[in-house]
């Protein structure tokens, strides 16, 4: 929240709960799948009055639409030796193709697919 004077009313970024939670799972022969969830509830609905006065502020406006958003995760490892690994790894951001709000705006959807290698010594 914050304060002006006498009123208190919530940030034009604030989100009033968000939730993340992941999940790996070991598919045997060293593969291995896993996945993101990410929620959290949409901003406050500001009026915008295009700088001519200032729009008003309440205590609980309205807010916009809640985001949810799914990452995927798909996994090969080899051991090389026995502290040494490499791994091939194909990853999904946004999987969903949710559209996201940020500043009054609505954004995306925006997805980022991903291929690459990682290692571990």
């Amino acid at each position: 929240m914050r304060s002006q004077g006498r009123e208190h009313f919530p940030n034009a970024f604030d989100r009033a709960h968000v939730l993340n939670a992941a999940l790996a799972c070991d598919l045997g022969r060293k593969w291995q799948a896993g996945g993101r969830v990410v929620f959290y509830t949409g901003v406050p609905d500001v009026p915008q009055t295009g700088g001519l006065r200032a729009a008003p502020r309440l205590s609980a406006p309205p807010r916009r639409s809640p985001f949810f958003r799914l990452d995927l995760r798909l996994e090969k490892r080899w051991q090389l030796r026995e502290r040494s690994w490499v791994a091939f790894v194909v990853e999904v951001m946004n999987a969903t193709l949710s559209q996201d709000n940020f500043g009054g705006r609505d954004i995306g959807p925006i997805t980022i697919p991903s291929i690459g290698l990682e290692a571990g010594f």
